[in-house]
């Protein structure tokens, strides 16, 4: 059995190698590392199973990240169910539009004979916030 950090650490390389297939296109991976089962929901509220989520987002060639990494990685295990949470920061196309934005992400994960699986994952939006207006 593997003790807790080493867990951690299993967890968010999971996490990273799922964000570097994504960058890369790598159904491959995003298959091997992404639980039968998995759900995600969008910051914009779109729910996708693991078909959906592959073949029509991100293997969708009108679709490229050129950024897509985190921050702020915390992990809570418990017993074979692990949570992470984390700030995505993005940059995306999608056909001829570039933005860039901050997302927290949740992302379930469980443990498995091949390893930590993730099996959900959900998006929020960061909203920016202004500098302060300074009184004159």
């Amino acid at each position: 059995m593997t003790t807790s950090n080493t867990s951690h650490q299993e967890i968010i390389r999971t996490h990273h190698g799922i964000y570097k297939a994504l960058l890369e296109k790598n159904r491959d991976i995003l298959h091997t590392q992404l639980h039968r089962q998995f759900s995600f929901t969008s910051a914009d509220a779109v729910l996708m199973d693991k078909q959906l989520f592959v073949e029509g987002f991100a293997m969708n060639p009108g679709i490229r990240f050129t950024v897509l990494a985190s921050a702020d990685e915390k992990v809570v295990i418990a017993g074979k169910t692990a949570v992470l949470t984390a700030i995505a920061h993005i940059t995306i196309t999608k056909g001829d539009k570039t933005q860039s934005m901050d997302e927290r992400v949740t992302e379930t994960y469980i443990s498995q004979e091949e390893g930590w699986l993730l099996l959900g994952m959900q998006a929020t939006y960061m909203v920016k916030k202004q500098a302060e207006a300074t009184p004159n």
